[in-house]
């Protein structure tokens, strides 16, 4: 039997972040707008998205999820892929990594940093944020921020 997973740890609340990485990831993930969504254990409400499936960054391939996200005003993500059989976890997480992605190049950028980064062929990033000359020094880390 499926069920709506709703992630509360996880929180997409910065629409500046988040509009950045739909952009990046326009062509997987389709935007259904605000409202109430159908998701198989009942309906949802908030900002519905459509993971289109096809090749994931780290290669996975996948089809379109058969129902969609939706990021609810808390910035939880509720979801229902029935144990990936309706829809590939890479794919959410992908979204997941571009939020995070463009939260860490705002929130550099803002503090005057430059941000830049390596994608991996497994999609694995590599972060560079070069602190301003107030800062001083360097700050860098690496890993996969979809996990």
């Amino acid at each position: 039997m499926s069920h709506t997973v709703t992630v509360k740890e996880l929180r997409l609340t910065d629409k500046d972040a988040l509009d950045k990485a739909l952009e990046r990831l326009s062509n997987k993930v389709e935007v259904l707008g605000h409202g109430t969504h159908q998701l198989y254990a009942g309906p949802q409400t908030g900002l519905g998205l459509r993971l289109r499936g096809g090749v994931a960054g780290n290669g996975e391939e996948g089809n379109a999820w058969q129902f969609p996200i939706v990021i609810q005003e808390d910035g939880s993500v509720a979801y229902d892929n029935y144990g990936e059989h309706w829809g590939k976890q890479v794919f959410l997480d992908e979204l997941v990594q571009g939020y995070t992605l463009a939260k860490l190049e705002i929130e550099a950028t803002a503090k005057g940093h430059t941000f830049s980064q390596n994608v991996a062929e497994n999609g694995d990033v590599e972060l560079h944020i070069h602190a301003g000359t107030a800062a001083g020094g360097d700050w860098a880390t690496g890993g996969d921020w979809a996990s």
